[in-house]
């Protein structure tokens, strides 16, 4: 955690600037040993003396209002710097309820308890604290915008979260990782992936990470910008990004979207050479698609023949029979139609029927392609295909 003794920007340490002071805000000699002491303590990390001096301090009677506030706020910081949150907080309130502390100090505090508050998970406290801070400050920095839009963020309170979320990378130089990943986050919940992308792209460029290019490819698909979504993965894959067999089969899909099949069989073969993509019907299915589309009929055959030995019905057998008598590979359709059918499952019965009897009739089986057609032609679909491939049959006999 960050020591809260760095937030102390007019806190505990502001006693030598009490020209800055309001008038009656004075500090006697005793007081100013005393917090002068705690403070050296606290610097130190010396809690315990620092605790010491300061409860000697406020058993004193004859203290002012704003030598008693002084000592609360210095309290406070221990407090908080031993991760003894409520005491701390406590502490900073009856600082306060003194009314005796200059604006600036009383800013300070109210940051701080805002901030305590956050890490014992009360959220809708701190934000309120925050609120207030906000409505008494004129000049909130970076850091102050980027805490709001996170109390509102856990909030669910999108919208409000935007405007400080963006203040916080607008009124940075060179806007932390985090405030890009709030805003990035933020837009994402309000459904501007538009503007999602925007941050994404900072994000990557700047902070190069897989996740942030993941996560950019998927706003581009969110907008429609495909092209874009697919040169981002293309990069990261190219970087080593992409490793695992979800993301290799994305980008497999994504360069088929994109009537790019030779990249997609490329990525998928390493793939499964290196063992990172795993050998079940999904993968080889998407493989053969790649050749298919690439028309690499011959290549087709393997993948396709994997895919259907490991799926659970006979509709990649009677795929694979395509192929085959796309290749005007007789003998081997008739084997693959035959495989399909016999596993079953199959969405179109009739259709498997029909290719089997014309491969059978193609390989000079006349029988063997009548019994199929006769099948065939039980079903509507592809009863009138059936028939004529029967008339042909008996003409040529």
């Amino acid at each position: 955690m960050v020591s809260f003794l760095a937030m102390v920007v007019a806190g505990p340490n502001a006693i030598a600037k009490e020209k800055s002071r309001r008038a009656s805000q004075t500090v006697g000699e005793y007081a100013y040993k005393r917090l002068s002491k705690a403070n050296e303590f606290l610097a130190g990390e010396s809690y315990a003396e620092a605790r010491s001096e300061l409860e000697a301090l406020l058993a004193r009677k004859k203290i002012n209002s704003y030598e008693r506030a002084m000592g609360r706020q210095t309290l406070g910081y221990v407090q908080a710097n031993q991760d003894q949150f409520p005491d701390a907080i406590e502490s900073f309130e009856k600082a306060l309820g003194l009314a005796a502390l200059p604006e600036p100090a009383e800013l300070n505090i109210l940051f701080t308890v805002s901030q305590l508050h956050l890490s014992l998970g009360h959220t809708e406290k701190s934000v309120e604290i925050l609120e207030e801070w906000f409505r008494r400050t004129s000049a909130p920095g970076a850091r102050a915008h980027f805490t709001l839009a996170s109390g509102y963020t856990a909030l669910g309170r999108y919208d409000d979260a935007l405007v400080h979320a963006q203040a916080a990378v607008n009124k940075s130089e060179a806007p932390a990782e985090s405030y890009l990943q709030l805003l990035a986050s933020v837009n994402y919940n309000l459904g501007r992936f538009r503007e999602m992308a925007g941050v994404l792209e900072i994000l990557g460029n700047r902070f190069p990470k897989k996740t942030y290019w993941m996560q950019l490819s998927a706003a581009y698909r969110e907008i429609g910008e495909n092209e874009k979504s697919l040169a981002v993965q293309e990069l990261a894959y190219q970087q080593g990004f992409l490793s695992g067999e979800r993301e290799l089969s994305i980008l497999a899909q994504l360069y088929l979207f994109e009537r790019l099949p030779y990249k997609a069989a490329r990525v998928l073969e390493k793939g499964l050479k290196s063992e990172a993509i795993g050998q079940d019907t999904d993968v080889w299915e998407l493989l053969a698609n790649a050749w298919l589309q690439a028309k690499e009929y011959e290549r087709v055959v393997e993948p396709l023949e994997k895919a259907a030995a490991r799926s659970a019905n006979g509709d990649l057998f009677v795929r694979l029979g395509r192929v085959h008598i796309q290749n005007e590979d007789w003998s081997r359709a008739a084997v693959a139609l035959t495989d399909g059918v016999e596993k079953g499952g199959l969405a179109d019965l009739g259709t498997a029927h029909l290719l089997l009897g014309v491969a059978y009739a193609n390989g000079s089986k006349p029988d063997a392609a009548f019994r199929a057609l006769r099948e065939a032609s039980r079903f509507e679909r592809s009863r009138g295909p059936a028939r004529e491939w029967i008339a042909h049959i008996e003409q040529s006999q």
